[in-house]
């Protein structure tokens, strides 16, 4: 691991559980990150919709859901994200509909060699209660072997 960036919320806070994010790509794609050192964001970004829809109190984004957090984790050659640190907005989270929130992960090279993502890696989203205490495996390889 490289560098592991959990935002920080300026207000009360709740933990989330621990979860882990498996990244395997293909060889093709492993060879060409580690020759151009490069590395891996596994980016996680937790959300949810809440009970009251005209709530004043946030303003929430096009989609009618409010942003309770984000955690990212950048890997070098380690392909294993371990989110035991993440937290969100306690606020946010009390005034959510459903309290099993949802969270979305997207993985994407963190571009030291190249201005542009070199990878095409799944995407997951779901509840925090599928992934908690659990380690989700999303695979992927090299977007010049996705796409030509």
């Amino acid at each position: 691991m490289f560098w592991k960036k959990e935002k920080k919320i300026d207000e009360p806070s709740l933990k989330v559980p621990t979860f882990e994010i498996e990244i395997i790509l293909s060889d093709k794609a492993e060879k060409l990150l580690k020759r151009k050192k490069e590395s891996v964001v596994v980016s996680v970004h937790f959300y949810g919709y809440p009970l009251d829809k005209d709530l004043d109190d946030f303003s929430w984004n096009k989609y009618g859901y409010l942003d309770l957090g984000r955690a990212e984790i950048e890997l070098m050659e380690n392909r294993i994200a371990i989110f035991d640190n993440a937290t969100i907005n306690q606020r946010k989270f009390e005034y959510l509909e459903y309290k099993d929130f949802e969270l979305n992960i997207n993985v994407f090279t963190g571009r030291r060699s190249s201005k542009n993502n070199l990878i095409c890696v799944s995407s997951y989203g779901g509840v925090i209660g599928e992934v908690s205490g659990r380690r989700i495996t999303l695979e992927g390889k090299l977007i010049s072997e996705t796409f030509g």
